[in-house]
């Protein structure tokens, strides 16, 4: 039987988000707040801190990137959709919802292109992060799945048939 998608598993997932975003750009304040402050209102307090209001905003990047999943991962909206694609579709959609975000909040200048190289660069090490940790979990998944069938296998007798056909 397959799990129902709730509102709960909605915020879950949005908070995962909004939790990793904010512990990035503790980070990344501590590290470069000093020199990016003048630039980046994601940075107003320098290396001291992040402010509420950038607090806030991450909130409603991380939900409406929830959103966004939800959209494309969903069975009912895209049905013939393959996961490859609909995993280029959300990671494609992250980078105008980005946009309209730093451009409304002046997180970094739309026209810089070292803070797009920086929005860019650790935007696709995340992502390539992300997959590593979904691929090596997938592998873990599996291996445990077929040691299962393995086990039910030999406690049915079903090994033996396996191997005489």
């Amino acid at each position: 039987m397959e799990k129902r998608f709730t509102i709960f598993d909605f915020f879950s997932e949005a908070f995962n988000t909004f939790s990793i975003m904010v512990i990035c750009i503790a980070f990344t304040a501590r590290f470069v707040g000093k020199d990016a402050g003048a630039i980046s209102s994601l940075y107003s307090f320098g290396s001291d801190g992040i402010a509420v209001d950038t607090i806030v905003q991450f909130l409603l990047v991380s939900l409406v990137m929830e959103g966004s999943k939800v959209f494309w991962f969903s069975e009912k909206l895209l049905k013939h959709m393959t996961a490859f694609w609909r995993t280029v579709g959300m990671v494609l959609s992250v980078i105008p919802i980005i946009t309209v975000f730093a451009g409304v909040f002046d997180w970094f200048p739309l026209n810089n292109l070292y803070a797009w190289c920086g929005f860019l660069t650790a935007f696709s090490s995340c992502f390539a992060l992300s997959l590593l940790v979904i691929y090596i979990k997938t592998k873990l998944e599996n291996k445990k799945i077929e040691k299962g069938f393995e086990r039910y296998r030999k406690e049915h007798g079903l090994e033996e048939d396996d191997e005489q056909s």
